[in-house]
């Protein structure tokens, strides 16, 4: 693994969303307070309404909240998850769901690296981008408007770069743009030009990066990690299913290990399950627990956290 000193704006923390919208979290404190108030005039109120009820007169009902189904309706439409692209055959899907200014997001693209290196040839690798449910139905990120714009530029990257140059192009750009700022348009073009990013490929990507659908694309792609409860930076999972999390600087509910070697073995495995067949000669080497008959050791270190 690479040594992990990272750029200038990384920063120890944990990278966790809640899943109250932001609108709502920035309320909480307010609404406490008109809560309390509520309550005393509640208590101010309750002698006059049980003498109408005495003298036989009802209070009328409250009528219900305004706007209540259709922020249901909206709530119900942020839920909703865009179909998750599976790998090109022959390939194992890894997902990576990061947040572009995320420490763990910085370590975990570095960890990989030398895992990927060797076993692109049967990899792809698919980024998604986790952000801050919001009342208002627009994408806020974690770490400030910034991170919102590394993230879709990342995205215009992902979804321009052909499946062939996932590796070459994909995920050596994503190590470039977190080596220096993500969210700069700066970072983003001497990265796409150390990459080798040309012709058409490049053209759709400059062109996406122009335009007004980059907020389209994190809008959509916030809405897989949030429809599989995915909350944290950095979430590693195999062929879809969870694998590893990295937060706050150390690893939780890694089952496999969460090693180089177990990474690789892990996506070795899941090469065999899905094709039916070995991987090439010389990228996978023979499991050693499997062969053993026994299971695989905790790797120390290795922690499992409840909840998202």
């Amino acid at each position: 693994m690479r040594t992990q000193h990272g750029p200038s704006w990384v920063q120890r923390a944990s990278c966790g969303i809640s899943a109250m919208p932001v609108g709502r979290a920035e309320g909480a404190g307010r609404r406490s307070r008109v809560f309390a108030l509520l309550l005393v005039v509640a208590a101010c109120a309750l002698p006059r309404a049980f003498g109408d009820a005495a003298a036989g007169t009802q209070a009328p009902k409250p009528a219900p909240a305004a706007g209540t189904a259709p922020a249901a309706a909206a709530s119900a439409a942020t839920s909703a998850a865009a179909p998750a692209s599976a790998a090109p055959p022959g390939k194992v899907l890894m997902e990576l769901f990061i947040m572009s200014y995320c420490p763990d997001a910085y370590y975990c693209l570095n960890h990989l690296a030398p895992v990927l290196e060797k076993l692109h040839p049967i990899v792809h690798v698919r980024t998604e981008y986790i952000t801050r449910p919001s009342l208002s139905g627009a994408a806020t990120c974690l770490h400030g408007p910034a991170e919102c714009a590394g993230n879709s530029m990342a995205l215009c990257v992902r979804d321009n770069t052909p499946p062939a140059r996932n590796y070459e192009g994909l995920f050596k750009f994503l190590l470039c743009a977190h080596e220096g700022d993500p969210g700069s348009r700066t970072t983003v073009n001497r990265c796409l030009d150390s990459v080798g990013a040309s012709g058409a490929p490049r053209k759709a990507i400059d062109a996406c990066l122009d335009s007004g659908r980059r907020g389209d694309l994190l809008a959509r792609s916030a809405a897989v990690p949030r429809s599989r409860g995915i909350a944290r930076s950095c979430t590693i999972a195999i062929e879809g299913v969870q694998r590893c999390v990295r937060d706050g600087g150390e690893w939780y509910s890694c089952g496999g290990g969460s090693e180089e070697e177990d990474f690789a073995a892990s996506l070795c495995a899941a090469y065999t399950a899905k094709t039916g067949a070995a991987a090439p000669a010389g990228l996978c080497p023979a499991p050693a627990a499997a062969a053993s008959g026994a299971p695989a050791a905790r790797k120390r270190g290795d922690r499992v956290r409840l909840g998202p």
